[in-house]
């Protein structure tokens, strides 16, 4: 059953936006990058308080001391286990005194020359340890945890041996001590640092006692990591699609691709920068030239300078696109609270660009992503099921099915090769059995669909209705209402129904749930 085409209006897309808009897609506190964050940091400290008595000893906050837990950590880990380690004690001394990563890269090279007087360098050459005369000129804290682990590693190898190699174990450890010395020494550069990294692991302690050292962990751990969460979580709006596209039946890098692809940019336009499209849909299928190309943009807040530059890409992406597939069509999937507030603007441009086909949202791509999947002839595994079920599992029924709907014979022969013996069986008589799972999964989207399909403009104060995304601004039905249209229509779903009128509220939570759906 296909879709209705979707409303072209460019400002009612604006209203649109309003009422589909996911604000953000989660808290900071949830995101990986904390948790991970928290967890090692937690372990640097818990090391440290094991050689200074959890801070009850003269000078405990030395630099010494955080040297010593350091090393001490090193031993007897795997070299993933030692990078982890040392970027940890990274994050936790940039932590009490608020540098970046950033800024040091470039200081610390600085420092090593000029005040500490150092004039060579740990390095490996193949997997010969050297020291080179040259200091590099940005030395971040994953350089050094890398080389860390390169000179532990050397070590290790080096343990029953001659000699000469326990001589060069001991100058090893001698250079790998006094580069962390360095590092550290740099970072606490000032008095006040340290009494900071007292004060809080003494309280750390003094809560772990009662379990709750997180939180005092959590606040300074969240404003820490807020700037690379930001970063990773604007990717969270392709995962969650990508994670839907696999449960339609569409397979990675061959119905869609699994990484971004960057325009082949000509000499005309090569003075200009442009933007990777996150989705090419259909991506390796044979004989497609009129491709969806989609860029994913999700601003939970005001990434002003950074959307501005997004935007200024586009004209030159679909420029080089063009030239290579005139045929191109191009799909913005734009979300977040950013959006809906002080970069409206910037979403205005992207909705009104000319070539801009649509849009869709983290909320509105059930509907509206399949159907202009549906409006270029792609056939999902998904839409073949939607057959099947409404034509008694009959496949010879659901190909003249599709037929009668505008797709093609050669590529329903496609998706039918390609779920067999995974979400089809094909049995005696052409008749099919489908895989449970997915079959539960087609009829809810076959619900959320009617509601598309024989819906209709309502009126806002009209209570009771379930609104879909894409037709206006408040576009829907009555469930009562869609069970009488779908009667004849339904197949085995509106059995199911009628036969369960249970499933049928399973369904609608399961809609609501999603959020793929608004009910008045």
């Amino acid at each position: 059953m296909k879709l209705p085409t979707l409303i072209k209006d460019k400002a009612i897309w604006l209203k649109e936006f309003d009422h589909w808009v996911t604000p953000y897609l989660e808290e900071i506190r949830d995101s990986e990058i904390f948790h991970k964050t928290i967890t090692n940091i937690k372990e640097a400290i818990d090391l440290l308080g094991k050689v200074n008595k959890e801070f009850t000893v003269k000078d405990s906050e030395s630099v010494d001391y955080i040297v010593e837990a350091l090393i001490q950590g090193l031993l007897k880990k795997t070299s993933e286990e030692r990078y982890t380690l040392v970027k940890s004690f990274c994050d936790l001394l940039f932590l009490m005194t608020g540098k970046s990563d950033n800024n040091f890269k470039c200081q610390f090279p600085i420092y090593l020359k000029e005040i500490k007087k150092v004039n060579s360098y740990p390095t490996f050459r193949g997997k010969k340890y050297t020291e080179v005369n040259d200091i590099p000129r940005v030395i971040k804290s994953e350089n050094i945890a890398l080389l860390i682990v390169q000179l532990e590693d050397a070590k290790d190898k080096n343990i029953e041996g001659s000699l000469d190699t326990l001589v060069l174990n001991r100058s090893i450890t001698f250079t790998e001590k006094r580069l962390i010395q360095h590092y550290f020494e740099y970072i606490l550069n000032q008095e006040i640092y340290l009494r900071s990294l007292k004060i809080f692991g003494s309280k750390y302690f003094e809560l772990k006692k009662y379990g709750t050292e997180d939180d005092l962990l959590t606040p300074m751990v969240i404003a820490y990591v807020r700037g690379s969460a930001s970063a990773s979580g604007g990717h969270q709006p392709e995962s969650i699609l990508r994670d839907h596209m696999n449960s339609w039946g569409l397979k990675a890098n061959e119905d869609y691709n699994k990484n971004d692809v960057k325009p082949i940019v000509t000499t005309s336009i090569s003075d200009k920068k442009t933007r990777a499209y996150d989705f090419i849909l259909p991506y390796n299928v044979k004989n497609w030239d009129n491709q969806i190309y989609i860029q994913s943009q999700f601003y939970a807040g005001d990434s002003g300078s950074v959307s501005h530059k997004n935007i200024d890409q586009t004209t030159a992406s679909r420029t080089a696109v063009l030239k290579m597939n005139p045929s191109a069509k191009f799909v913005e999937y734009v979300d977040g609270g950013g959006y809906y507030g002080s970069l409206n603007g910037d979403l205005k441009k992207l909705l009104y660009m000319g070539n801009t086909e649509n849009f869709f949202q983290v909320r509105s791509f059930p509907v509206k992503l399949r159907q202009m999947l549906q409006a270029i002839g792609f056939l999902t595994p998904l839409e073949l099921v939607h057959a099947l079920s409404i034509c008694d599992f009959d496949l010879v029924k659901a190909k003249k099915n599709l037929i009668n709907e505008g797709y093609d014979l050669d590529e329903i022969n496609r998706v039918i090769k390609g779920v067999e013996n995974n979400i089809i069986e094909t049995s005696v008589d052409n008749k099919v059995n489908i895989n449970c799972g997915f079959y539960k999964l087609s009829r809810r989207y076959f619900l959320l669909d009617c509601f598309a399909c024989f819906g209709k403009n309502i009126n806002v104060t009209s209570k009771g209705n379930i609104l879909v995304p894409g037709y206006g601004e408040f576009y829907g039905a009555k469930a009562s209402e869609i069970l009488k249209q779908i009667q004849s229509k339904g197949g085995s779903y509106y059995d199911d129904w009628q036969n369960t009128p249970q499933l049928l509220a399973e369904d609608l939570e399961f809609l609501n749930e999603k959020e793929w759906v608004i009910v008045t």
